[in-house]
């Protein structure tokens, strides 16, 4: 990979599974740094614009969407990227414009507005389409533990599914009134943290049963919630979010 050697306009940001790195999509690639120290760890100049990245932890293998003033891939495109032959290795094609993505050791999640695509990785072998109410802001988190679960939007408003696919569990519970904005895990996967469109309330659920553990008020104004982060203490679960 190469450095830096001149600054880009950013696109998008994630951080990997783990949270030691993040990604920054750019209108010609992406920029990878690690996070605590904070510094740039490498570069890669693709020539497109980048509007979803994620990384697999710290790996070479990556997932993106393109956008920006002049992609070389369209939005309703993933592409599979392995960086150290510095190439895609593999691409998925849709009818629509792509939400957002989401990586796991063995699987990756294409969300789109009412579907999202379950995919063995990096095979890339579809083995499950979830059916969803309208999800513009892409809303969706599985565990990065042994056992698989997925949250995702049930089919109504307001509304989310709980899957845990070792134990053939699903759940659906009604999380807000009003439209899921943000999902997020906690590392243990036991506990979903969940923030509405109003971004007003954070509400904790158990994946065991989907009953609600906690609920928490962020304030009493609206905001814009872009995500929400469920880290746990041993016993203590405290979520974070970040709003604008």
């Amino acid at each position: 990979m190469e450095k830096a050697q001149k600054t880009k306009k950013i696109l998008t940001l994630s951080f990997n599974q783990t949270y030691d790195c993040f990604i920054c999509g750019t209108e010609k690639g992406f920029h990878i740094f690690t996070s605590f120290p904070f510094d740039q760890a490498f570069c890669r100049d693709i020539g497109t614009g980048i509007h979803i990245i994620e990384m697999l932890h710290s790996s070479n293998l990556l997932a993106f969407v393109g956008n920006g003033t002049h992609p070389r891939y369209p939005p309703t495109k993933v592409i599979l990227w392995d960086d150290h032959i510095a190439k895609a290795i593999g691409e998925l094609d849709f009818k629509e414009h792509v939400k957002a993505l989401k990586l796991r050791q063995n699987t990756l999640a294409v969300i789109l507005e009412h579907k999202v695509y379950l995919y063995k990785f990096p095979e890339l072998k579809i083995f499950e389409v979830l059916e969803t109410a309208q999800n513009a802001a892409g809303a969706f988190a599985f565990s990065q533990t042994k056992e698989l679960i997925a949250v995702s939007l049930a089919g109504k408003k307001g509304e989310i599914r709980i899957k845990s696919y070792d134990k053939e569990l699903c759940v659906e519970k009604q999380a807000h009134k009003s439209a899921v904005a943000c999902i997020a895990l906690s590392p243990n996967a036991q506990i979903c943290a969940t923030v509405s469109v109003k971004g007003t309330l954070i509400r904790l659920f158990s994946t065991r049963n989907g009953d609600q553990l906690k609920e928490l008020r962020r304030g009493i104004d609206n905001a814009q919630v872009h995500s929400v982060c469920s880290v746990s203490y041993t016993h203590l679960t405290l979520p974070t979010i970040c709003s604008v």
